[in-house]
């Protein structure tokens, strides 16, 4: 089991196999902050004003636990990279629901989004089965409440539409 202070030393072994602290949490601070924009960005593709309403709650509500996660590492020593602008394959699903909403609309943007969520739920999972310090670990529990609280506002348009 590691210990928090080696979570806060970024690198500590688990068996024989290295488990990168730092990595991982950026890891997730990349992938939260792809659903910032990824929200914000798809909010412009609906048509229909109550999904855009949504998409703006679910981008601010995910701005909120990015900037949890990003202070509750900052505060138990890991290297935040400080880059919350999200990864390049962030940027292309985000490019790709741009297309989709111009051909397919809302209802695609609505999958899309859902797709993206799918993932951000799977690494915070991944996450969350390391022992990073208990207070970032609060943060990453809070950010999987946040993602499951998404998906399924999510669905329910899917379903209402």
């Amino acid at each position: 089991m590691t210990t928090p202070h080696q979570a806060a030393a970024g690198v500590a072994a688990t068996g024989d196999v290295a488990f990168d602290f730092n990595a991982s949490i950026n890891d997730v601070i990349e992938t939260l902050a792809n659903g910032v924009h990824g929200y914000t960005a798809a909010a412009k593709q609906l048509d229909d004003v109550d999904t855009q309403h949504t998409f703006h709650e679910l981008a601010a509500s995910r701005r909120n636990v990015t900037e949890q996660v990003v202070r509750a590492a900052t505060d138990e020593g890991l290297d935040v990279d400080g880059d919350v602008d999200g990864t390049a394959v962030g940027a292309m699903h985000r490019a790709w629901i741009a297309v989709e909403g111009t051909i397919a609309g809302d209802s695609s943007v609505v999958e899309s989004a859902i797709t993206g969520e799918t993932h951000a739920k799977e690494v915070l999972e991944d996450a969350l089965e390391h022992a990073f310090p208990e207070p970032v670990r609060a943060a990453l529990r809070n950010a999987l409440t946040d993602v499951e609280t998404s998906l399924r506002r999510l669905e329910s348009t899917v379903a209402s539409s």
